[in-house]
């Protein structure tokens, strides 16, 4: 369970640095629109398998 809550983690991360390169968003307001996305907080709360999500997908349903 730890393992999946790590890869959640790095996921996030990549979203983050994936807004700030492809749509020139200021770093901290990329990783305050990943954490307060109800999109992170659903993919928090299922049970899907994390490395199923890829960061472009998730960059255009957050956007």
């Amino acid at each position: 369970m730890e393992e999946r809550y790590l890869k959640f983690e790095d996921l996030m991360a990549d979203l983050a640095a994936y807004l700030v390169s492809e749509y020139d968003i200021e770093p901290r307001d990329a990783v305050g629109l990943v954490m307060n996305s109800p999109l992170t907080q659903a993919l928090y709360s299922s049970e899907e398998p994390i490395t199923e999500k890829r960061v472009k997908a998730l960059a255009e349903e957050l956007l």
